[in-house]
């Protein structure tokens, strides 16, 4: 307890009885740290009522890859005594069977290693833009449809009788023994018909790793010019060196090129060392100690379907960590991991599970070993929109980092921008990882969606897009280009949209299919048209103008635009929220408010939007790291909007964050004026409450803190510190 003398106690006492009979409030010394999380014992039981989809109980059958001492070792025979075999490739064999099995199996002479099959995840997320034409219809018009170029397809399911596929499809192939959704595979399968709409689809469905190494091998046999897949795995690490690693290599050895969806992690991913300073083995995401992460954020509830992993260390590691999700308005635990896995370059543990729509914050917790690793946390939803604290960077879904695979990241037309939930390089080993950006938002008329058309997005729509361009280039280039030279081309095609050159967020930029045709052939897709001389025409006598009346003016939109932005401070201390106000004046028709944030803030979210005052739902509201993005419709004429965005700060001491961008309507772009945020060194209580900075606490200044500590936003340690400048 920090001394006080006489004069000051009785002061401070003063104070705090006039405060607390003014407020009303209870006078307390102790606040809690609204950061921290819940003690969660150290175990591996699952709390009561978690709906937890994991790999433990010993009662079900799971599926496993039995890897034998050669391929000729296996037999088959043996393995049916413990459950069902699948599908083979190598020396390695899928088997379901139940967990109790497993040491019997790993006993049996010729098996060598026995490990839980790695999950097949989708790259759809929902989708929020009005979409837009693909820009192929000009192409089509010179009879280049991907006419004779064979297109495989990997994916978790597809329904190839489907109208909009069938007369496409020349072959299909499916490893999986169980049910599969239908829908995300068509809707791939039907972007790659509208974007090559001659080409010829070989179609393999998998539903994890050894499937999808056979799937490549189907592919290969079929001799498929390209291969389409958007899906992925997050369990091995994104250094481009895994399971599949050799099968994307060989595939591009045979002549084929393989486009793979980047991933949709660029808002739900984390990588750093982990941290416990308290010493309570409860990861923290910030300097500042926060040891929950809210999803999407701290001001919306989540219910859904969660895949979260956990990455770190090497196969045999030691160290253990588990993913908590925990409530905390009812302050319960809903779901925890407990599974622990190895892949044969990294440990992961997995939490799958389904939980109702509550507040829901993501715990990572040390439970065994040393606590000494990088980790890397990667949530997988197809509804999740974002969490808190993100690490874009290094996001990217294996096999999109494999270098021979043909990456690719999403972007919204109608935003004009990469999608916010892009998957993101570098790779772990320092790899650009993203080689081009493609359309996402594209209608699809398959009718297994629950509207017709359904908006498919995220880089499971990019990919295909993609791939659809790729057909169109194979049959445009008379020359049977490789797989290098038809990447090659893709990239020097695609039209830059940020900073120039290449970059980790959208590789060369969107790829542009007219450039793509026309620098591969003779065809001219976008002609110039030449100017035809028009003949002078012979005077005519000019007639006697008959007087009309004066029209009534048509009242016109304003042209002067304005855009205001303003903050709550310029000075914060590190970690600190803030909000952002832009007021657009005179605007009308479509609108779009574009706002970067440079560098990255650490959380960012609309709070807020109103045209005249009254709360509207825009086209699409997003916001991250990097910046936002608002797009109106059918705003009123010479009309106000408002918008509010908060904003968390930076860590690091010094930092500057500026705060640009541009109102676009659809006659102009007017930029707003920058704002600056500066990150600067906590005061100390004394200094915070030297209102007039000269140097010293007076009566009032004193008597504010005293107030303060009434009503619990002042410990008393604090209160101290003001009361010992008072008396110096």
């Amino acid at each position: 307890m920090v001394q006080l003398n006489t004069r000051i106690v009785i002061i401070v006492l003063a104070i705090l009885v006039v405060g607390a009979a003014i407020t009303g409030v209870a006078v307390s010394n102790e606040r809690p740290p609204v950061t921290q999380a819940p003690s969660i014992p150290n175990t591996t039981d699952t709390a009561t009522g978690e709906r937890v989809q994991t790999q433990s109980h010993t009662s079900a059958q799971q599926r496993y890859v039995v890897t034998a001492s050669t391929a000729a070792a296996i037999n088959t025979t043996t393995l049916s005594r413990y459950g069902a075999v699948g599908t083979r490739v190598d020396a390695r064999v899928e088997l379901t069977t139940s967990p109790g099995n497993k040491t019997a199996i790993e006993n049996i002479s010729w098996v060598s290693d026995v490990r839980p099959v790695i999950r097949a995840h989708t790259a759809e997320t929902p989708g929020s833009s009005n979409g837009s034409s693909l820009g192929v219809s000009k192409i089509h018009e010179k009879d280049i449809t991907g006419d004779g170029v064979r297109v495989g397809v990997i994916d978790v399911g597809f329904e190839p009788t489907n109208p909009t596929i069938r007369d496409n499809v020349v072959d299909t192939r499916s490893f999986t023994n169980s049910e599969t959704p239908k829908r995300h595979g068509t809707s791939v399968a039907e972007i790659i018909t509208q974007t090559a709409p001659e080409s010829d689809l070989y179609l393999a469905s998998v539903t994890n790793g050894i499937q999808t190494e056979a799937a490549f091998g189907y592919l290969q046999d079929q001799n498929v010019d390209i291969i389409v897949s958007s899906t992925g795995f997050l369990s091995p690490n994104d250094d481009g060196d895994h399971f599949l690693t050799d099968d994307v290599i060989s595939a591009r050895q045979d002549g084929i090129l393989f486009v793979n969806s980047a991933g949709n992690l660029g808002q739900t991913h984390w990588e750093g060392e982990f941290r416990s300073t308290d010493g309570d083995d409860k990861h923290e995401w910030t300097q500042s100690g926060d040891e929950r992460n809210c999803l999407p954020n701290c001001q919306t509830e989540y219910g859904g379907e969660l895949d979260v992993y956990i990455r770190w260390g090497s196969e045999n590691d030691n160290s253990r960590y588990r993913a908590v999700l925990y409530n905390p308005v009812a302050d319960q635990i809903i779901a925890r991991t407990n599974t622990q896995r190895a892949t044969e370059s990294n440990r992961y543990a997995a939490l799958v599970t389904d939980i109702q729509t509550q507040p829901v914050s993501l715990i990572i917790q040390h439970t065994a070993g040393p606590a000494d690793d990088t980790i890397e946390v990667s949530v997988n939803s197809n509804t999740l929109s974002g969490m808190e604290r993100n690490v874009p960077e290094s996001s990217l879904v294996a096999p999109a980092d494999v270098p021979e695979t043909f990456s690719i990241a999403a972007y919204e037309v109608s935003a004009s921008r990469v999608a916010p939930y892009s998957s993101r390089g570098p790779t772990d080993t320092g790899q650009q990882g993203i080689d081009v950006t493609g359309y996402t938002n594209i209608g699809v008329e398959n009718g297994l969606y629950s509207v017709t058309p359904f908006r498919f997005s995220g880089t499971s729509a990019s990919a295909p897009y993609v791939g659809g361009v790729a057909a169109l280039v194979e049959q445009a280039d008379s020359g049977n280009p490789s797989p290098a030279t038809l990447a090659t081309t893709l990239r020097s095609a695609s039209d830059d949209i940020r900073v120039p050159g290449d970059d980790a967020t959208s590789g060369s930029g969107v790829v542009n299919a007219v450039d793509a045709v026309e620098s591969v052939s003779s065809v001219s897709i976008t002609p110039t048209p030449t100017p035809t001389p028009t003949p002078t025409p012979t005077p005519a006598p000019t007639p006697t103008p008959t007087p009309t009346p004066t029209p009534t003016p048509t009242p016109t939109p304003s042209s002067d635009i304005t855009v205001t932005r303003s903050d709550t401070a310029t000075e914060v201390t590190p970690g600190t929220e803030i909000t952002i106000t832009t007021q657009i004046t005179n605007v009308s028709g479509s609108v779009s408010v574009n706002t970067n944030y440079t560098p990255p803030v650490q959380s960012a979210n609309i709070t807020d939007i109103t045209v005249n005052t009254k709360t509207v739902n825009p086209v699409l509201s997003e916001a991250n790291q990097n910046g936002s993005v608002v797009v109106l419709d059918n705003v009123d004429t010479d009309a106000t909007v408002s918008m509010s965005e908060q904003l968390t700060v930076a860590e690091t001491i010094g930092t500057t964050h500026t705060i640009t961008g541009d109102v676009a309507t659809s006659d102009t772009t007017v930029s707003a004026d920058p704002l600056r945020i500066s990150v600067i060194a906590a005061k100390s209580p004394a200094e915070r409450y030297d209102a007039d900075d000269d140097g010293n606490i007076d009566i009032i200044e004193l008597g504010q803190a005293g107030q303060d500590f009434a009503s619990g936003e002042l410990t008393i340690t604090e209160l101290g510190e003001v009361g010992q400048a008072f008396a110096s």
